[in-house]
């Protein structure tokens, strides 16, 4: 019966030890391991890396998806001096009658973005969060950005990894495909830009010389709040066509004396369109507006002088057909076609043939 009692009491003994040891083991343990998380803590600050990202990605949708200065522009936005990249530019056309509407985009690619922001944040988190920055890598999803970073501080390294609710590669895929309908459709508005993601807002000669389009999440934030995305389009010379009337030509001129044998020469002062026919000319794109935004200037005209066609230009003088020309103006007949203008658009010029 002792025996048995011995028995009992050295397992229990046994069995508080045991217990004993297993608490003093996790409590030295969870010790540890909070030692080990506070000096994590207290070596990484997130909340500056956070900042650091969260500022540069602000910046880059605000410049058009550079960080730099290439083709970019400087313009007053909502009170504010801004810079904006280009993403879209026209070529000079030709020939007016000829026109085709082709540009280039300057919108930047995923991995130009990828390869600033990752130079961005190396330079910023180590001037501002005091930290060797062993590898940047930013990652562009669909949906989702993430940012990992390799840094060092003294003799500790960690790994920061983090998500970001920001569909920046949807974005620049959803403005590329608007810019490239722009470029191509004779039709194309950005007033009818529609997406369940994506708000637009579109502002025309936003600087007299440009337009601006701005895309905004709708569902997602970032920083919380909508993130923006801009970017410029050059204003491009208009795209004009005639109807298929002619184009006529009003001019301004004297009469030179001449000798009793010859009939007087004629001196052409200025040339212009003849009234009304102002409306004979189309702004195809309708991105501008005669008179408003640019301005038609007649170069040269034209007319049948015996059965040839002649050309005439500002201060051009003629001696034959001054008869013929007298005639026509004696009974309101305007003999004269439009053959080369001078359009004006917001400070471009170009001269075609009609």
């Amino acid at each position: 019966m002792e025996n048995k009692k011995a028995q009992i009491t050295f397992f229990v003994i046994t069995s508080l030890l045991i217990l004993t040891i297993i608490i003093v083991f996790f409590l030295i343990k969870n010790s540890f391991n909070t030692k080990m998380l506070n000096e994590k803590q207290n070596f990484l600050d997130e909340k500056c890396i956070n900042n650091v990202f969260e500022n540069t990605m602000i910046k880059l949708g605000k410049q058009g998806g550079t960080l730099k200065d290439a083709y970019t522009k400087r313009i007053n936005f909502n009170d504010e001096n801004i810079k904006v990249r280009y993403g879209l530019k026209f070529y000079v056309p030709g020939n007016i009658k000829e026109w085709i509407n082709y540009g280039y985009i300057f919108l930047p690619n995923i991995n130009e973005v990828k390869k600033e922001v990752e130079e961005e944040m190396k330079k910023k988190v180590e001037n501002k969060c005091n930290y060797k920055v062993l590898n940047s890598e930013v990652v562009f999803n669909d949906e989702k950005t993430l940012l990992f970073m390799k840094l060092k501080k003294d003799n500790n390294n960690y790994n920061f990894r983090r998500e970001y609710d920001l569909p920046l590669k949807k974005i620049l895929n959803t403005i590329r495909y608007e810019l490239y309908k722009e470029k191509t459709e004779e039709d194309h508005r950005f007033e009818n830009f529609y997406n369940n993601e994506f708000e637009s807002f579109y502002y025309g000669n936003i600087d007299g010389k440009d337009d601006l389009f701005v895309l905004e999440t709708k569902n997602t934030v970032f920083n919380g709040k909508k993130y923006v995305f801009m970017t410029l389009i050059q204003d491009r010379v208009p795209k004009v066509k005639k109807t298929v009337d002619i184009i006529k030509c009003d001019f301004e001129f004297n009469f030179m004396p001449g000798d009793t044998s010859t009939p007087n020469k004629i001196k052409f002062l200025n040339l212009k369109l003849l009234d009304g026919e102002e409306d004979k000319i189309v702004d195809v794109d309708e991105k501008d507006v005669y008179k408003t935004n640019y301005d038609v200037e007649v170069l040269e005209c034209s007319f049948v002088c015996r059965g040839h066609e002649k050309k005439v230009e500002k201060n051009t003088i003629i001696e034959d057909c001054v008869d013929d020309i007298k005639n026509d103006l004696r009974h309101e007949r305007m003999p004269f076609y439009v053959k080369k203008l001078k359009l004006t658009s917001d400070g471009e010029s170009y001269e075609g043939t009609i």
